[in-house]
């Protein structure tokens, strides 16, 4: 696979996450999450969910345990209105299977090589850290050839003009589809330009941009 991510806080603390890593051999593992709040409460809770990730991943490799795993640690901890949406997906490169859960964060968005075609990668799952007994859904897709994965925090698509109006998924989409060509760094690139161009540089939240490429 081919991956590249930008990250860019809105202060010099950030409660945005992202995490690409080879799990086993022919086996990765693409980590978004995006915690409520700024500053430096999201930043610390952003702090204990990288180490909690860091010790389970390896060994867990279904995103749906992790995530229940994730959510019976936070729940003891965030009491005060805190919560993080978040989404995980494996891929098994042998197999081509994309497996993941997505806990009520912006849906990553695939795009299929042959056709064209955007597929939103969604689940059932409600934020992390809420309630105790949450449920998350666990789905999976097979990837081919070129197909790409575009992961990224909802600073993205929440970005306003100077009449308040949102970027929003279908700009996002439609820069995705009309860049496909390019490489999946100019493609982040292109993103990034139209977003900040969008907000006339006055971005109101974190942003995160990941893509990875099936080869």
């Amino acid at each position: 696979i081919n991956s590249d991510f930008i990250f860019i806080p809105l202060v010099k603390v950030s409660g945005d996450f992202i995490d690409i890593s080879k799990l086993e051999e022919g086996m990765y593992g693409f980590f978004i999450s995006d915690i409520s709040g700024h500053g430096v409460a999201a930043a610390l809770i952003s702090s204990m969910l990288k180490v909690f990730f860091s010790l389970y991943a390896k060994d867990v490799l279904s995103p749906q345990l992790l995530f229940n795993m994730l959510n019976s640690e936070f729940f003891q901890y965030l009491n005060s209105g805190e919560y993080f949406t978040s989404f995980y997906g494996i891929y098994f490169e042998e197999e081509k299977k994309f497996v993941y859960t997505n806990a009520n964060h912006p849906s990553p968005l695939l795009l299929r090589a042959d056709t064209n075609e955007i597929v939103e990668l969604n689940t059932d799952g409600f934020f992390i850290g809420v309630f105790e007994d949450s449920e998350f859904d666990e789905r999976e897709v097979i990837l081919n050839k070129g197909d790409r994965v575009l992961f990224y925090t909802d600073g993205i698509i929440e970005a306003k003009d100077e009449n308040g109006f949102e970027f929003g998924i279908e700009r996002v989409i439609d820069i995705y589809k009309k860049n496909r060509n390019n490489s999946i760094s100019e493609l982040i690139d292109n993103i990034k330009e139209s977003v900040f161009n969008y907000a006339q540089n006055k971005i109101e939240d974190d942003i995160a941009i990941a893509i990875f490429e099936v080869k």
